[in-house]
């Protein structure tokens, strides 16, 4: 059985079948982007995602480098400004210190935890001690490696 066809020539649901939805009068359609606000997903606790991240975290002091990883991450970050002085912005991978703005201030050491950062050295100022990879500003104090193809000949020597 057909649901659009009683029979060859009769047409079920002729008779509405051309006429426009029928609007109300006193309610607006609906915005696209309201409509889609419906089937965001629904947290029931505010705030707990963000309060699992953190307690992921794992908050450490800073590690002192050896004089040969300072030595080591000097001659990269020379290789680096000249190639950022010819044009070349290479892809880099920095593992950084990252202060924990809820760790206490001046009294105790610092703390906080290791990032890793992967991108396209914007900008090297050796005068204000700060490294750029995209947006990510990074003081070099606070820099504990650099790697990256601009390095393998340096990386090579210490293998």
């Amino acid at each position: 059985m057909d649901i659009f066809f009683n029979n060859e020539s009769e047409i079920k649901y002729a008779d509405i079948i051309d006429k426009k939805r029928p609007g109300f009068s006193r309610h607006t359609p609906m915005s696209i982007q309201n409509r889609a606000k419906i089937f965001c997903p629904f947290s029931a606790l505010k705030g707990y995602e963000e309060a699992l991240r953190a307690k992921e975290k794992i908050v450490v002091s800073p590690i002192e480098l050896s004089e040969d990883m300072k030595e080591m991450l000097d001659e990269k970050l020379h290789m680096l400004e000249d190639q950022l002085s010819h044009g070349g912005h290479p892809i880099l991978t920095a593992v950084y210190f990252h202060p924990d703005p809820e760790s206490p201030g001046d009294s105790s050491p610092r703390k906080g935890e290791y990032l890793e950062l992967t991108g396209m050295a914007a900008r090297l100022d050796l005068n204000a001690r700060i490294l750029q990879i995209v947006d990510t500003k990074i003081p070099l104090g606070d820099l504990r490696s650099l790697q990256g193809e601009l390095f393998e000949t340096v990386e090579e020597r210490t293998v």
